[in-house]
């Protein structure tokens, strides 16, 4: 999950890096970056959310 987080933060960051500049790099589109960096954090977020939810199921038992 750490590994996922980093991805999120890395792709997060150089969207906000391109969109800083003065000319943005056209090779890569700013909204996919965008778009990427959210699939990344929607995925993190799923797996989190399953390890706790199972954390929880095994105190109930």
């Amino acid at each position: 999950m750490t590994l996922r987080i980093i991805l999120f933060l890395i792709v997060f960051a150089a969207w906000i890096w391109q969109a800083s500049l003065p000319a943005p790099i056209r090779d890569i589109p700013s909204p996919a970056l965008l778009l990427l960096a959210v699939l990344l954090g929607l995925w993190a977020g799923w797996k989190a959310w399953r390890r706790l939810r199972g954390a929880i199921r095994d105190m109930d038992d």
